[in-house]
């Protein structure tokens, strides 16, 4: 269990939800990675860091959809608003 003083969700979501961000952005693996980070995608710790921060601060969680993708990479790196 994933939990904050905002809310809860299940580690299990959490952990897909960051191998999702990987699958996007991550260093070595990510579709996106060139585009983001300098071209260097980011790492797992900085991905996880960025979602606890998101989670901590949101009242729009959707479940690990494709807004939680794009407001976490925001939170990475606010130029990735512009792409969004």
């Amino acid at each position: 269990m994933y939990r904050n003083e905002k809310r809860s969700i299940s580690q299990r979501e959490f952990d897909n939800f960051i191998e999702y961000m990987m699958d996007f952005y991550g260093a070595g693996e990510g579709m996106y990675e060139y585009e983001v980070n300098n071209g260097r995608g980011y790492t797992e710790d900085e991905i996880i860091e960025a979602t606890e921060k998101y989670l901590a601060t949101t009242n729009d969680w959707g479940g690990g959809d494709t807004i939680d993708r794009e407001n976490v990479a925001i939170i990475l790196d606010p130029a990735n608003a512009s792409r969004f």
